[in-house]
């Protein structure tokens, strides 16, 4: 993950920056939270990912109530550690576009590298 900050710190556009600064982000909370070896910060992005989605979702909606919340999830429109989120309710999985490596893993069990379009 190191690689992937340095390379996002090389960018210019304002998705490089945003992760860029997402991911220092996301280092300082690792060390803070006492996680330090490269497999606890490449295996923990997920929650971080997660709470970034919420933290937004919750700002956006102004309040902690949970159908409010909900809506707002639904429409999502953030920088998640370098993967572009616009989301919409006929399209939860909308993701325009991916500043790093994402693998997926197919129905059947497979594995592959993921290509957002954008």
């Amino acid at each position: 993950m190191e690689n992937w900050l340095t390379a996002a710190e090389k960018g210019t556009s304002n998705d490089e920056k945003e992760t860029a600064a997402g991911l220092k982000a996301y280092f300082a909370g690792m060390k803070a939270a006492g996680l330090t070896t490269e497999n606890e910060i490449e295996n923990s992005q997920e929650g971080w990912d997660a709470g970034l989605e919420i933290q937004w979702a919750i700002q956006q909606a102004g309040t902690l109530d949970e159908t409010a919340v909900m809506h707002k999830l639904q429409h999502l429109n953030i920088n998640t550690l370098g993967i572009v989120w616009n989301r919409a309710p006929s399209n939860y999985e909308n993701i325009t576009k991916v500043l790093a490596a994402m693998e997926i893993i197919n129905p059947d069990g497979s594995a592959s590298l993921y290509n957002a379009a954008g």
